[in-house]
């Protein structure tokens, strides 16, 4: 079971859909922001800067003004077995059709790529590059200008998910294994094993962590760098599809246009409010990732693979000349608390002086006489 979804690249808004029925939330808040009811079955839904496009079963693509639900362009492909959809950072919307894959822009469509018992598509960088897994286990790396293919791999397995790395190559989810294929398909890199089959695959942004759902309804999270797991989100119900989104941010869809929102790193959940006419639905999700593993892989990466943990000298490691310390040094805690304390005596008998002087002057001028024919001595 797949279901149409996506997460905006800056957080803005998250959309699903469920039968004809397209649902779009304010991320930052979780709430409710526009819905529409469309002609045909949602199989697909992409958002990217500026609009959120949709296809149907039997081929219309819509883009909308993604803030307001306005329709901006309609497009018939006449492909009546279309099965997903992908946008790319650019202007191009990629289509999963019966044995191609349609490249469409606002104006129309650009062109139909021939590829055999496709199942699954994304773009590489500024949408200037395709990949596409098929059923038959064939990887392929697709100029969509041109509509050839720079070359393709063999990965053994049917695959389930396809992602672009900012490193510069692709990663395809395939059997129950993560393979990393270069940039033009000409070549495996390396994979390795998740422990359980494969149902897809998302990149995070910055080509650090990958998450994977998996037929137990759980996702694993994976450093791809390391090929480590960092955890599993758990939940009560099968997993329709995932997508990242900003940093450590997931989104995740299920069947009757459900949705949560996990972030990884602090293993905190989220589930939008319902739209209206829609009932509120609970689910239990059980986040089980260690952050401390996320930010070690992040930090990392960051640092283009250096150590973790460096030795770093600081000022007290460094040692201090010896010199001859007097009273008063400043720089020496101590050496000055004789000189205050003689500071503050002088001060109070100063002061003492002052008010007997001035006592003195008061008596006198009251008329009682010099001050001194009182005294006793």
């Amino acid at each position: 079971m797949r279901v149409p979804l996506d997460y905006a690249r800056d957080g803005v808004i998250v959309a699903t859909g469920d039968g004809p029925e397209l649902l779009v939330w304010d991320a930052r808040k979780d709430d409710p922001l526009w819905k529409h009811f469309g002609d045909g079955i949602l199989v697909g839904v992409g958002v990217n800067e500026e609009h959120l496009v949709t296809v149907d079963s039997d081929g219309r693509v819509e883009f909308f003004r993604r803030l307001d639900g306005a329709l901006q362009e309609r497009h018939e492909l006449g492909d009546g077995l279309i099965r997903a959809l992908q946008v790319s950072e650019g202007a191009r919307v990629g289509v999963l059709g019966k044995d191609a894959i349609h490249v469409v822009q606002l104006q129309g469509l650009e062109r139909t790529i021939p590829v055999p018992d496709a199942v699954v598509l994304a773009f590489g960088p500024g949408g200037g590059s395709l990949g596409v897994g098929t059923a038959a286990g064939v990887f392929w790396a697709v100029d969509p200008a041109s509509g050839g293919a720079w070359g393709t791999v063999d990965v053994g397995a049917a695959v389930r998910g396809v992602a672009w790395s900012p490193a510069g190559y692709w990663w395809v989810a395939a059997g129950d294994a993560l393979i990393a294929v270069a940039g033009d398909g000409s070549a495996e890199l390396r994979r390795f094993a998740v422990g359980e089959p494969v149902l897809g695959l998302a990149v995070s942004r910055d080509g650090v962590v990958a998450v994977v759902p998996h037929p137990s309804q759980r996702l694993s999270v994976w450093a791809l760098a390391e090929g480590a797991a960092c955890g599993q989100v758990g939940f009560q119900r099968p997993v329709g599809d995932v997508r990242f989104g900003p940093g450590s941010w997931i989104a995740v869809g299920f069947d009757d246009g459900e949705v949560n929102r996990v972030d990884l790193l602090y293993n905190k959940v989220t589930l939008p409010d319902p739209h209206l006419g829609r009932r509120a639905s609970r689910w239990a999700v059980d986040a089980k990732v260690r952050p401390e593993l996320l930010r070690g892989a992040i930090a990392k990466a960051a640092a283009g693979g250096a150590p973790l943990v460096t030795r770093v000298k600081h000022a007290w490691d460094i040692p201090r000349p010896k010199r001859q310390i007097t009273i008063g040094d400043p720089d020496v805690p101590g050496c000055g608390c004789w000189q205050m304390a003689g500071c503050m005596l002088t001060l109070t008998i100063i002061v003492l002086l002052f008010i007997g002087v001035i006592t003195g002057y008061w008596w006198y001028f009251d008329g009682a006489g010099p001050l001194g024919d009182y005294l006793p001595f």
